[in-house]
Formats: C-alpha cells, structure tokens, sequence
C-alpha cells in the first residue's frame, strides 16, 4: 500500500502534529471587538473562538472557546480583568466569565434558556447583568466573585415578543445631593421601550424597576451607556439620534441628532467636573462634584453611527446637555463595536472590518479584514505558501498575504438592478455598503445594513505563475480577476445553466475546465475565453474536478456515486468508477496518478484505483459507526504523505495516506467545514466553513 500512495515506511517513525497557527475571521456583530485599557492586546470574536491579539504583531495570537457554536455577544469589563462571552444561537444559552490574566474560564453561568440577548459588567467589575431572549425574558444579576446569583427578576409583560438590544450599568445611584446610596442602577432597552432598574445588593438583590418619562419620544433603541457619574443615560436609536434621560429625575432632558442611519454604539469616556463650567476640570469617574453656582459635569462620547461615522464630542453641560463634535472618521460598514484605550479607539464594523482610530488623524488605520458569509473556497497559489485566495457568500474574492494575515486586494461584482461593476482595487479601498453582501441588516449580531450578495465565487483556479485567478460563481459565470490589484480582466456571463461547482486549468495554461449543478463539464480556451468541449454523462451534481499531470486526463465526480475518467483530446470517456452507494461529495488524485480518494455520504473515505471499478479499500470518518459525520471536502499533501478531510462536524482531520488511519484532528470551526487545501510547501493548511472564518494550521512532520 505504502508504494501504490507513493508513501514512505519511514514516515510512520514521525510523530505529525496539526497546530491551529492564526484565524482570519471576524464576527462583526455589537461589541464584537474590545481592546485592553492599556492598548496592548485585542480581544474579538471569530467563529466561536475568542482571539487575544497583540497590537504590536498579528502573529501573537492567543485563543479561547467556551462556546460550542457561535459566539454572539461579548462585553469587557472597565480594568481588563475580565471577559464575558455568550452563544446566541444553537442550545446553550451560558454565559461565559474568563480571567483574562490566566486566559481561563473563571465560571459560567446557566440559568437562562433558549438563548441570551444582552449583556453588560459593573463598572466596578463586581455584578454581571444578564437578560435573556424573547422566549425566557429573565433578568439575572450574578456576583463576579462567586458565580452565584443576586437577584433573579422578568421582563415586563408589556414587550411581550420584544427582545433586548442592549443594556447598561450606571454605577451607584445618586440621591439628590449627589450622594451615594448604596444602591446599583443598570437600564434595558427592549425594542421601542427604555426601562431603569435599581438593585439594592443589602436587601436580597432586590430589583426595582423606575419611572422613565421620555414625552413624545419614541424609537427603536439600539445601544445605551451611563455618564461616568451616572447622573445622566445615553440611549442611542435608530433614527440616528441620542437621547439624555435624568437617571435622579427618570425624565428626557435632550434629544441630539447625530447620524442619519442610526446609532448603532455608544462609548462614554471619563465623566469631567468643573467649577468654571468649562467641562475641562480634572475630576472623573465616581468622584463627588464641586458645588456652587458654576459647578457642572461634562462627558466626552464616542458614538458609532449605521452609516460608518464615528464621532467623539462632548456633551457639555449634564444639566443641559449639548452635543459639541470635535473629531470624526468614516468606515466601512456601520460602527457595531467602540472599545478606549491609552492608544485611541478600536472600532468593528457591520462590514467584517476592524480599525483603529487616532485622535489628529482622520485616517482610520485597517487592522482586521474577515468575510461576511461563508468562505466556500480557498485556493493556495501554486508556487507561493504565503499567498491564497478565498471566495465567500458576501459574493467577494480576495487574495490574502500569510505573511501579516492582510488582504493584498478584492474583487466583487456590484448589485442593484442586475449591474454588475468591475473589481475594486486594492485591499485599502473600501467596498460600499450594497455592492456586496454578507447577511444583510435583520440577521442576528448583524447591523452592518448590507444587501444580499447577487453571486457569490465558489470555485478558484489559480493561472500559474500569472497574477491571475479563474473563479467559478453562483450565477453560472466565469471570471477572471488579478490577485495584485483585484481587478476583473474578464468574464464569461452564463457559462453554466446553474452555479459552477469546480474549476481546474490545465498546467500548459491552454485550457481549463469547469463542472456545474446539472452533470455538465465544459473545456474552455483560456486566451479566447471560449468553448472548445462539453462532456455530458453524469446525471446529478458533479462536486469535483482533478486533472492529471499529463493535461491529458480529467477525473469528475457527481452525486450519481460515479468518478468518470475522460481523454480532453477526444471528448471521451475512458474508465468509470462507481460507488455502491451514497453521494460523492469530494475527490482528489494521489500524486502517484494511479489512485485517488473520495468521501461521501456513505461516511467513508475510499481509497480507488483508476484500473479498478470498485474502491480498493473503504475506512469509516468516525470511529463510531452509527455516527452522522460526513466529510464535504477532502485535500492530499504534495508529497503524498497525508490527506485532510473536513465536513458536518466542523472538525479538520489529518490523515496518514499509506494507512489511510487519522492521525489528528484540529477544532477551531463553529459551522461545517467547506474546504480544506494544503501549501505548496505542505507546511500549513488552510480550512474554511460556514463561520466566515479561515484557519491557518501549522503541519509538523
């Protein structure tokens, strides 16, 4: 066996090890991201996982998961202490506490059913407030400390279906001398309706909910915060205005426009009192203010608004409040997500990006690029382990840079009444809201306000060694876009009756072929960009494509269980090989050229041989054969040492090809898994799934 897979004995002396290396991804919902006080690390979702990433260098990556699906929320407490992560989908609605010090999980919290809505830590990192979603309704207040429970209260029945956009703490509640009493306040926003809680932690955890007279006012909230005093709540909307509501008087003194797409995220800086009324005096935080007929308090905001403006001003005076503007930036994709720190301001978009933000540049600087659908493919370049491409349900192609896990550039084809617009430029230019995808505004955590995507790439093809790549798409077209600059050079409208599932060009650069939905396979001229042949025998879906060294074979394989061989010079079908049951979902060719491997939905990964119509040896994906894991995608090392396979499980395994036994399996994906591919080099592997994330693996043998 160990010939025939051009295998080595010597091989099985080595002990191989799959390392995770690096995540590209980013989920790009509300608070998604947060930086440390001190400026130094970054903590954001991807997938399921939560990354710490230094802000001096990508290739410091640290990762956590307490969550076995998608992690949907996330807050940081004032000192960077502590994190919290929540799933909001899928059925383990915890709320996870990490010691961000140990990078380990210090409790979690299981009292809510279906699934958690919103959020928010004390200030003085002592209680965790939770609320649940529409179906549970309960408001839970848990001790830092201990894990246990506080208070344990319900939503009115008055939002019944409503479910919590956003909540906040506000510190201790003043009485109207400015005192402290004792007591904690903290605010819900549910839909159109605002409600103030206060707890009294002496009695019982008490809660007790307080009068909220806004007048005519009425909105969609989307985020609230509390001045650093906790005199005065901020509650952001989506008619892009924010509303200042007297927490001592529970009554709107102000509503101030700022954005015209909403605000989408609230970030308040210390609280400033001052005895002149200026607002520029030098106490903050909790601190007792100066009386006397001038004292004033003042707060400087950082709002996020739907249309990508950020703005930092000062709300001058809290007994009449004003909103003063003084900087402002612009993004891509609304500002989802504000974070402070020593080092400026750290600002996650609806549009998968990350930037930071410097007060006196009015440039926002990209630190983090991620996909807003699933990544269908990834193609390595043929001669270069650093460079790759993926395609992903936003309906954009880019080409990354492994070595400092950037976007070299994109490419995407515009939407709105069937135009279609030529690639971006490089990975510095925006792409707007509208000309591409991802989940659009009403998809959970997604505020990004961005429309569905008209096609989206499945398939890629790199052109040799030309900075070129041939991308097979949703809507039946060809395209061909260049991996410097992300232009689109040409394209073949039409190419298939449905969407093209697999893509290969021929080593000679002469031709490359595509397969489609219907059981076609189509040989086209690279330079003409025209038809040459079309081979049609299979019946059902064709899920892979593999060319022989010889430009001269082709192998298919479909969902009718049959791996046809085909001669490009005839058009004729040469050898077929058929599986007894169930669909095949992947294939790849041994570098021997004699033997290749599938799976399928028959669970298996099978191991053929071209001469042979019926697989030589047959090894189950999982251990236990009553298991429902399938394998969707299947990829083989250049040296024809291993093979990797990813599917339903979410889980990548490597394999050993001369035994066909696994030798490791590698958990980071929170979706199915929809491709695997390895280096050049074989050094590294890449996998992609319905998480929008890519996974780097460091391959040691």
């Amino acid at each position: 066996m160990a010939s025939a897979m051009n295998g080595s004995s010597a091989s099985a002396a080595v002990a191989p090890a799959l390392e995770l290396e690096h995540i590209i991804g980013f989920n790009a919902g509300y608070g998604h991201c947060a930086t440390h006080p001190s400026g130094e690390s970054l903590y954001y979702l991807a997938g399921g996982n939560v990354i710490c990433e230094s802000t001096t260098s990508v290739h410091e990556q640290t990762f956590m998961r307490g969550t076995d699906g998608e992690a949907g929320l996330m807050c940081l407490s004032t000192s960077g202490r502590f994190l919290v992560t929540a799933q909001t989908t899928g059925g383990c609605p915890d709320a996870v506490v990490w010691d961000m010090v140990t990078k380990t999980v210090k409790f979690r919290v299981s009292e809510h059913e279906h699934k958690l809505a919103a959020m928010a830590m004390s200030s003085d990192e002592k209680l965790l407030l939770t609320v649940g979603g529409r179906e549970d309704r309960r408001i839970v207040v848990w001790d830092v400390a201990s894990g246990g429970i506080v208070s344990l209260s319900h939503l009115s029945s008055a939002e019944h279906g409503a479910e919590a956009t956003a909540c906040a703490w506000g510190g201790e509640v003043e009485d109207v001398k400015r005192r402290k009493t004792g007591q904690y306040q903290f605010a819900i926003a549910i839909g159109c309706h605002l409600h103030r809680y206060t707890l009294n932690p002496r009695e019982a955890g008490s809660i007790a909910m307080q009068r909220t007279a806004i007048g005519n006012v009425a909105r969609k909230w989307t985020s609230l915060a509390y001045a650093g005093t906790g005199d005065l709540l901020f509650a952001g909307s989506e008619t892009g205005d924010v509303t200042v509501i007297s927490t001592l008087e529970g009554t709107g003194l102000k509503t101030l426009k700022v954005f015209n797409a909403g605000v989408r995220y609230i970030a308040v800086h210390a609280t400033q009192v001052a005895a002149n009324g200026t607002g520029d005096g030098g106490d903050g935080g909790f601190r007792y203010a100066r009386f006397g007929g001038h004292a004033t308090r003042s707060t400087t905001l950082t709002l996020g608004g739907g249309g990508g403006q950020v703005v930092t001003g000062v709300v001058a005076d809290h007994a009449n409040p004003t909103f003063k503007p003084q900087e402002e930036w612009t993004l891509s994709g609304a500002a989802t997500a504000l974070s402070l720190s020593a080092k400026g301001v750290t600002a996650g978009t609806g549009a998968g990006n990350v930037f930071s933000l410097t007060s006196g540049d009015p440039h926002p600087h990209k630190l983090i690029t991620s996909a807003l659908g699933e990544v269908h493919c990834v193609a390595y370049h043929p001669y270069q382990s650093d460079r790759f491409a993926t395609g992903s349900a936003d309906g954009v192609f880019r080409m990354w840079d492994l070595s400092g896990y950037s976007e070299i550039c994109h490419g995407a084809v515009g939407c709105g009444e069937g135009r279609r617009a030529r690639g971006t430029q490089p990975a510095n230019t925006t792409l707007r809201e509208g000309n591409f995808g991802g989940q659009g505004s009403g998809a959970a955590g997604r505020q990004g306000g961005l429309a569905p995507a008209v096609a989206a790439p499945r398939c890629i093809a790199h052109v040799g060694q030309t900075d070129t790549a041939v991308t097979g798409w949703s809507d039946g077209a060809i395209r061909c876009f260049d991996t410097i600059d992300g232009e689109m050079h040409w394209d073949v409208p039409n190419a298939m009756a449905g969407a093209v599932t697999d893509l290969c060009v021929t080593q000679n650069l002469n031709n490359f072929v595509t397969s489609g939905e219907h059981g076609e396979v189509k040989v086209w001229n690279l330079k003409t960009h025209t038809l040459a042949m079309e081979l049609k025998e299979h019946k059902s879906k064709i899920t892979g494509l593999q060319l022989c060294a010889d430009d001269r074979h082709l192998l298919s394989c479909s969902k009718d269980r049959s791996i046809l061989t085909w001669d490009l010079t005839t058009g004729q079908r040469v050898a077929t090989n058929m599986l007894s049951m169930g669909q095949i979902h992947s294939m790849f060719l041994c570098a021997n050229q004699n033997n290749f491997l599938t799976t399928g939905s028959d669970r298996k990964v099978s191991l053929w041989d071209l001469r042979q119509a019926e697989p030589v040896r047959q090894v189950d994906i999982h251990q236990n054969v009553y298991s429902e894991t399938m394998a969707y995608t299947i990829s083989g090392s250049h040296d024809g040492r291993f093979f990797a396979t990813g599917g339903n499980d979410q889980v990548v395994t490597l394999w050993d090809q001369a035994t066909l036994r696994p030798i490791q399996q590698g958990v980071a994906h929170t979706s199915p898994v929809s491709q695997v591919r390895f280096a050049p080099d074989d050094r590294q592997l890449l996998s992609c799934g319905g998480d929008r994330c890519v996974m780097v693996w460091n391959l040691y043998a």
